[in-house]
């Protein structure tokens, strides 16, 4: 076994310098370039993707801010609008409680009018009554 270098271990690494040198040019380096523009294109794709998260959570948010407003809104209108309405309504009640009781008031004056009147329609018939029967059980006039 010879283990001394010789010329072709000189010649071997020379022609492994040289085809380093230029694989190094032609397909090293340019696979790394393009490495790293995938990565830089990746990192600021995964920004623009965060800062669209972020847009959209606050358009999100203010859209949630504005629902809640518009529902109070909505709720105040809503108990405003009943609040009209019971005024409306108790209004409305006092009048015709107002009116039931006017009518009522003319109804008892009418009776009692008119009990009066009965009573003196009667009265005036008592006594003619009151002849007639004394008449008819003495059988005689009276």
């Amino acid at each position: 076994m010879n283990l001394t270098p010789n010329f072709s271990l000189i010649v071997m690494m020379g022609l492994f310098l040289v085809l380093m040198l230029v694989l190094n040019s032609v397909l090293f380096q340019p696979m790394l370039r393009v490495i790293g523009e995938r990565r830089a294109r990746t990192e600021g794709r995964k920004k623009d993707a965060a800062a669209a998260n972020a847009k959209a959570d606050g358009i999100w948010e203010n859209y949630q801010k504005e629902i809640s407003a518009a529902r109070a809104q909505a709720d105040a209108a809503r108990m405003s609008i009943i609040r009209d309405a019971e005024g409306q309504k108790a209004k409305m009640t006092e009048a015709a409680a107002g009116e039931a009781e006017k009518t009522i008031a003319e109804l008892r004056a009418r009776i009692a009018s008119e009990a009066t009147e009965a009573r003196a329609a009667v009265r005036g018939q008592v006594n003619a009554l009151a002849t007639s029967m004394a008449e008819k059980i003495l059988g005689r006039s009276v």
